[in-house]
């Protein structure tokens, strides 16, 4: 197609849904030889048959027999045509200056990598397919590098992936994984969303990030890795985890280090290690799922918090220990606020904890009169409850003050 036929004055006006956003698009198509035209809410791609007239992305990319066939749709050309994806969505993704924005659609099919990882380094990368059932990609044997890689030398603010699939291939490879964004090169990579993405069958993790800030992980699935787990997020901070589901991984589920994340509504189920390592503080876990499963080596926590891990808040989860795990939560740390969750079936406790100055459902406990001894000499959270363990007395900080309460 070479933009044949089309007349400016032919216009249909339509709306284009991606996610929870909505907005009204003006296109136009062609009037002349069309039977029909088929409009996707869930690309908002406008087709007619397999012939592309107008779609809100800089390239399409489609499978044609053996080839990979990329359309530039700012003029309905086709841009490359080549048996390596890889070369394919690369030559894509660097058409575009540094730092600046790039859109590309994958079709329906299996897209298998040459001998490349898709890289979107110090570009701000939007990549969506057709669906997770319907768009997936996949390395080739031996292919031992990460899927998708970012680690540019420029800080890039915002990349979007969406609707696709990664099947790793894990027991045909000794290394690698699905997505991985660092900073080795010098470039941060931040405010990056990832929604509706199935990264299954990884050698290692399904994503790993360093030294990134910002993520946005909707609505995702992470299963099944050979190795070390579903997500590492290694020294970031502002993480948002949620809707997503992380089960039957060889290592952890989730491993969080940072500060300021939050993981809500999220399952975690059959992970040989950990659902959650968390290392660090001031994030939220709230309302998810832990479930081990009988077939695992686990015999440790669903959740595990240590390092400098002050002021998380831990709240309205649910724990199921199956008779495997010895813990639902290991707490290796202070003034942590773990509240409203349910607990059953583990070996030992529903707790393992050291540290000091913990509130577990509103109460804390401490060594003497908070407010001049003990992990509450110094500390003060308005509202707390703390028994003070040696003198057998109750305090609640109130209006800036410790005050005992009266027992009868």
């Amino acid at each position: 197609m070479k933009g044949k036929g089309l007349k400016s004055k032919d216009k249909t006006y339509k709306y284009y849904q991606f996610g929870a956003l909505a907005v009204a698009l003006c296109l136009v198509v062609t009037a002349v030889g069309i039977a029909t035209i088929t409009f996707s809410e869930s690309t908002g791609i406008l087709e007619n048959g397999n012939t592309i007239l107008q779609k809100p992305f800089d390239f399409e990319i489609y499978i044609d027999g053996s080839d990979y066939v990329a359309i530039n749709n700012s003029n309905g050309l086709i841009r490359i045509k080549s048996t390596n994806f890889s070369t394919v969505i690369n030559d894509c993704i660097q058409s575009v200056a540094v730092t600046k924005p790039v859109s590309v659609h994958l079709g329906t099919g299996a897209f298998y990598l040459g001998n490349a990882s898709i890289n979107v380094s110090d570009r701000r990368v939007h990549l969506a397919g057709n669906g997770i059932g319907q768009t997936s990609i996949r390395p080739p044997v031996n292919f031992n590098k990460w899927v998708i890689r970012g680690n540019g030398t420029n800080d890039i603010t915002w990349n979007m992936y969406q609707q696709f699939a990664i099947n790793g291939r894990g027991s045909l490879q000794s290394a690698g994984g699905g997505f991985y964004f660092d900073d080795s090169n010098g470039g941060h990579i931040k405010d990056v969303h990832i929604d509706h993405v199935f990264v299954e069958e990884t050698y290692s993790w399904g994503l790993k990030t360093d030294y990134a800030w910002g993520f946005c992980i909707t609505n995702s699935i992470f299963e099944r890795s050979h190795n070390d787990g579903g997500i590492y997020s290694d020294s970031n901070s502002n993480m948002r985890i949620i809707d997503c589901r992380f089960g039957a991984n060889k290592g952890v589920g989730l491993k969080i280090d940072g500060k300021f994340h939050r993981v809500s509504n999220c399952e975690f189920e059959g992970n040989d290690e950990q659902g959650l390592v968390l290392i660090g503080g001031n994030n939220i876990i709230n309302a998810n799922l832990f479930r081990a499963d009988s077939a695992d080596s686990n015999d440790e926590a669903e959740i595990k918090i240590y390092g400098v891990s002050d002021w998380n808040v831990i709240t309205n989860n649910i724990f199921d220990g199956n008779g495997v795990a010895k813990w639902g939560i290991e707490l290796i740390g202070n003034y942590n606020i773990i509240n409203d969750n349910q607990f059953k079936g583990f070996i030992t406790s529903n707790f393992s904890t050291m540290g000091g100055g913990n509130i577990f459902n509103g109460l804390s406990y401490n060594v003497g009169v908070p407010g001049s001894a003990g992990d509450w000499a110094s500390y003060t959270v308005e509202d707390v409850l703390v028994w003070d363990t040696l003198n057998s007395g109750l305090y609640i900080y109130a209006n800036s003050t410790w005050n005992q309460i009266t027992l009868t």
